[in-house]
């Protein structure tokens, strides 16, 4: 796998010591600004939704720009690691199980090989 780096962030932070070293050649991110894709006064009929959402998370309404993950349908796989996500096995099985059918070889073992660790 050949993996692209995508740091989405939101116009605010687009000039922060965050972005400047998600950018930078060491860690070589591509920076995506975008805004907040839905803001609380957004959400109608749903006050249950709109209480807690400021509550959820380290950032709370802003955790919905994690939804931009699902926009990138140019890339076959589209894998949302948050920065505080700690990776301790490759993850070549988990991409080979979204890459590969059921009925594929690869397929079959990547899923096998994941079932066996869980």
């Amino acid at each position: 796998y050949r993996p692209e780096f995508f740091a989405v962030l939101p116009p605010y932070l687009k000039d922060s010591e965050c972005a400047r070293i998600l950018t930078s050649p060491d860690i070589n991110m591509t920076m995506l600004v975008r805004d907040l894709p839905v803001l609380p006064a957004d959400i109608v009929n749903n006050t249950f939704l709109q209480r807690k959402l400021d509550k959820d998370g380290c950032c709370g309404h802003r955790e919905l720009l994690k939804l931009y993950a699902y926009t990138m349908t140019e890339f076959e796989i589209a894998v949302h690691l948050d920065l505080d996500t700690l990776v301790l096995q490759p993850l070549d099985e988990l991409l080979d199980a979204m890459h590969y059918s059921q009925q594929h070889p690869k397929g079959l073992a990547a899923r096998a090989a994941l079932q066996d660790s869980a």
